[in-house]
């Protein structure tokens, strides 16, 4: 008897404080409004969005009415909608609708704007309008926007996020956004979100450096000065040094120089001095007394 009194004790201090047992309810207790939030916290942002329009015109929730004019008031999320959008004016355009037609052509003329403004953002250092922007831009097919995304992506601390960058770069590279090509084979070199593969490495940066991505070729020159996953070949080295020297990359300069005067066994097969001249002419005095 003395047993069955403490449970009902305890079973009443369940009831009567807070703090004694917490029970969460499950999914299918949770009111629309409960559900509407945890979307928007998953980021599913559609779901969110018309759970918590039900809830405000159905239930009546003054939260859901609130938290929904203040998601839409911030933007929040709005850029995953217009991509869900996008993808129904597709499907009309493609039977015929030219009023669907219509609205692609709008979100594409929209998309530059918006790749400016994530521009704009990401300098100031808000990064999550800047990823929204992009991400939008990207959505209407803005390749410099795919590759800025990705880069946003590629920065971040967490790994998670690289396979998701190099997603975007190979999708810009593809379509000849040169820039994303080089952050692709950075990718490939490091073996971030990518298994690692110097091949496809060089091969991304042999054609970003062939459309002048200078970056792209003083890679490549490092990697035939050191042999690092190619027949080390210090005369290909000595000539993509120079074309990234010749694109303005003043350390392929004092590389393609460094390599000249202590690699180089045949001094004769390159002449390095229009190359101290351009430093030279650019400041650095301590080039000028090499000529």
């Amino acid at each position: 008897m003395k047993a069955l009194v403490k449970i009902e004790a305890i079973a009443l201090c369940a009831v009567l404080f807070c703090g004694c047992v917490a029970i969460k309810p499950s999914l299918e207790e949770q009111s629309d409004y409960q559900k509407g939030k945890q979307a928007l916290e998953d980021e599913n942002y559609a779901k969110g969005y018309t759970l918590y329009k039900k809830a405000c015109d159905v239930d009546k929730s003054a939260e859901a009415c609130y938290e929904l004019g203040r998601a839409y008031y911030k933007g929040i999320g709005l850029w995953e909608l217009q991509k869900v959008a996008k993808e129904f004016y597709e499907k009309g355009c493609k039977l015929g609708e030219k009023r669907a037609c219509e609205e692609i052509a709008k979100l594409n003329e929209q998309a530059p704007k918006d790749y400016e403004r994530g521009f704009e953002a990401d300098d100031r250092g808000d990064d999550r309008t800047a990823i929204e922007l992009y991400s939008r831009s990207c959505d209407a097919n803005y390749l410099k926007a795919c590759n800025a995304l990705g880069y946003k992506y590629f920065e971040d601390k967490d790994r998670k996020t690289y396979s998701k960058a190099a997603e975007l770069f190979g999708r810009a590279c593809d379509g000849g956004e040169i820039s994303a090509c080089a952050n692709l084979g950075r990718a490939y070199y490091m073996g971030m979100g990518v298994k690692q593969d110097y091949a496809k490495a060089y091969k991304l940066y042999e054609k970003a450096c062939a459309d002048g991505e200078r970056v792209s070729c003083a890679n490549l020159a490092n990697a035939y000065q050191t042999g690092d996953g190619v027949k080390r070949d210090l005369l290909k080295a000595y000539d993509l040094h120079a074309k990234a020297c010749n694109l303005n990359d003043l350390g392929a300069c004092y590389d393609l120089i460094s390599l000249y005067s202590d690699d180089l066994k045949d001094k004769s097969a390159r002449d390095p001095a229009r190359y101290f001249n351009k430093l030279c002419e650019l400041g650095y005095e301590d080039m000028c007394q090499e000529r």
